[in-house]
């Protein structure tokens, strides 16, 4: 498996996004968001594997680029249990397509291994 961990030192997020996502409105709901995507072998949840998580979240005021990437199918529940545990520290998923295709994807993948869902209790 491959693990990535970097800051965000210029370009995404820009200047307007770092603001709205840390100003007084998210401060005032307590919101800690987290901007994900998923990669898989194609768009059957029965019959394909996840094979990449790529994730922007913030920690102590700096933004990080994370990505995990499984080597093999046989990885991906590691892969998922890792991404479980990440997302413990964010309350609002986003996602582009997220509610229609990647949580449907990850959470028929979770089942299959038994887990939990990550995304019970969180706004997307």
């Amino acid at each position: 498996m491959i693990v990535k961990k970097m800051p965000i030192l210029q370009g995404f997020p820009d200047f307007e996004t770092v603001n709205f996502f840390t100003g007084k409105f998210f401060q005032k709901y307590n919101f800690t968001p987290v901007f994900y995507d998923i990669e898989t072998t194609g768009l059957s949840r029965n019959s394909t594997y996840l094979y990449l998580i790529g994730a922007v979240g913030i920690e102590d005021e700096t933004w990080y680029f994370y990505q995990w990437m499984a080597e093999n199918a046989s990885e991906e529940e590691t892969i998922l249990r890792i991404f479980s545990q990440f997302l413990q520290q964010y309350n609002l998923m986003i996602s582009y397509n997220g509610e229609r295709f990647d949580q449907p994807y990850l959470e028929a993948r979770y089942k299959k291994y038994g887990l939990p869902s990550p995304f019970d209790h969180k706004m997307s």
